[in-house]
């Protein structure tokens, strides 16, 4: 059987692949630094971390006053 997850990932340029790898690492270092400093899994860190990019793009926008 052929796996087929990977059927709709796109080819990545040297400079896209480069970028897309800061922005991943970017994302690791602020749930690690969420774990630490909450003491907590990493889901939860995940979790938290998400939440807190969402308040502050609503806060951002001008969503919530």
């Amino acid at each position: 059987m052929l796996d087929r997850s990977d059927e709709g990932a796109e080819i990545l340029s040297g400079s896209e692949a480069v970028s897309d790898a800061r922005r991943r690492m970017s994302a690791f270092a602020r749930v690690k630094d969420t774990a630490q400093r909450l003491n907590c899994d990493w889901r939860t860190a995940a979790q938290a971390t998400a939440i807190a990019r969402m308040a502050q793009a609503a806060e951002l926008r001008s969503i919530y006053p």
